[in-house]
């Protein structure tokens, strides 16, 4: 979301209309707000993007747990011969 914002303590300014935004306490939801209202294409996009990195980051834990468990198996055949 970042790549859409220029931050500074209280406030963000969005990069695309440069309206500023208050940020209390460093959340960001007034600033998913803003995107998902006034910029839906960009918003879209950013969620797409979060949903790949997500189901990257499963797989990837999923071919790790996977070789793990193969890794342990062959280690295990080669105790018993």
């Amino acid at each position: 979301m970042w790549e859409f914002y220029e931050a500074t303590e209280s406030t963000a300014k969005c990069k695309l209309c440069k309206k500023v935004l208050k940020r209390s306490k460093g959340c960001t939801s007034n600033l998913l707000a803003h995107m998902q209202r006034d910029h839906r294409v960009e918003h879209q996009t950013m969620k797409d993007n979060e949903e790949r990195r997500k189901a990257e980051v499963e797989q990837d834990q999923q071919v790790r747990s996977t070789s793990h468990v193969s890794n342990r198996l062959s280690n295990n055949l080669s105790l018993i011969l």
